[in-house]
């Protein structure tokens, strides 16, 4: 019966395995593991892959069965296996294989087997870990896969693999050096591995914010997304954000923490709102980024120290700083009755001044007025 479905034309095949493995006997299954040995190109692949889903209602022992017959034929040695039956065979393990089978796979690795096999085999082996842990020997062997870089289609297949699974702790440092890779692909799937909790760490943390100025901006968006998930990074990010003086490199960091915010100590806000504060004096807008960090660590907070740093600003005649203190209230919840009043006063003070290094018009301050009376 095999035979005749090997020499049919490949819809009337095609039909044929459709029914064997709908039938669900054993007879059927006989028949689909005869047709995925047998070594055709197509047939061998769509009998396989009948096979696998049918596995999902199997039973053990026949699931043990199929296990054995995919081992047996990856035991052949590559000259003497077609390579459409060592690609069934692997399909087969991908599905009914154990997380052991994997570092036996490796060996399929080799050059001495057919770049589709190579390929099958990678994908067995994510298959058969199960969205798992890889064993340091299986990484060990698909690493110089990556670095490399014997064809782009295993390249890309290897990065597809790891990509499923988690990764060592002693990853770290094959990934960094990967972040430095010449191609754009392999560059950006190390990024987002040092996201990982296998792969974290201070060290991963500061090879992640020097990405963050990378002339690739694929590469940016992925450092920022691991940095987001690094708990390791705050301490870095405040610091970038406290230095710098770039208000689209600011804003980049403070979207970032903005995930950190419930690990933000008050210390450390209360520094970043003074460096915002005296930005604001300056003119600067480096103080958007920082006062939304503080902002979203606690806006009624932040409310509280502008008002308190324009109080004092006020009493010490800086009305121009008191008024640009007082600003950012006005795109928030907070601004209230009080913080008008108060920006009012400031504006009026400011442009009566004759000391004011800035030129303001207290139109906006009557304005203000008139919204307190209504």
């Amino acid at each position: 019966a095999a035979a005749r479905i090997l020499d049919a034309p490949p819809s009337a095949r095609r039909a044929l395995i459709t029914i064997l493995s709908r039938a669900r006997t054993s007879d059927s299954i006989k028949a689909l593991l005869t047709l995925a040995g047998a070594g055709h190109p197509e047939a061998s692949r769509e009998a396989s892959g009948a096979l696998v889903a049918m596995s999902h209602a199997m039973s053990r022992p026949e699931k043990a069965g199929l296990r054995a017959m995919a081992e047996k034929i990856l035991k052949t040695p590559p000259d003497k296996a077609p390579a459409g039956e060592l690609s069934a065979a692997l399909h087969l393990i991908s599905a009914v294989g154990q997380p052991g089978d994997a570092p036996r796979l490796l060996k399929i690795l080799s050059p001495n087997y057919p770049e589709m096999v190579r390929r099958d085999a990678l994908l067995a082996i994510a298959g058969v870990l199960k969205r798992g842990l890889v064993p340091h020997a299986v990484l060990a062997g698909i690493l110089p896969i990556i670095m490399e870089g014997p064809s782009p289609a295993l390249r890309s297949a290897s990065i597809e693999v790891l990509g499923t699974l988690k990764l060592p702790a002693s990853s770290l440092d094959a990934l960094l050096k990967l972040t430095g890779h010449s191609d754009p692909v392999v560059r950006r799937f190390a990024a987002r591995k040092l996201g990982s909790g296998g792969a974290g760490g201070m060290k991963a943390s500061k090879r992640l914010v020097a990405l963050l100025t990378d002339a690739d901006p694929s590469l940016r968006d992925a450092a920022s997304e691991s940095l987001g998930r690094l708990p390791e990074s705050v301490p870095l990010l405040m610091e970038e954000l406290l230095a710098c003086d770039d208000v689209h490199r600011g804003w980049v960091v403070a979207h970032i923490l903005k995930h950190h915010v419930p690990r933000l100590r008050r210390p450390a806000v209360r520094t970043l709102f003074d460096r915002a504060v005296s930005a604001l004096g300056r003119d600067e807008r480096v103080w958007e980024p920082q006062l939304y960090v503080v902002r979203h660590h606690d806006p009624k907070l932040m409310y509280e120290w502008l008002m308190a740093e324009a109080a004092r600003l006020r009493k010490a005649r800086k009305y121009a700083e008191a008024e640009a203190c007082l600003r950012p209230l006005t795109s928030g919840d907070h601004f209230d009755s009080e913080a008008r009043y108060a920006l009012a006063l400031a504006g009026i003070s400011a442009s009566r001044s004759k000391g004011s290094n800035v030129s303001t018009s207290p139109a906006g301050s009557i304005d203000l007025f008139r919204q307190l009376v209504r």
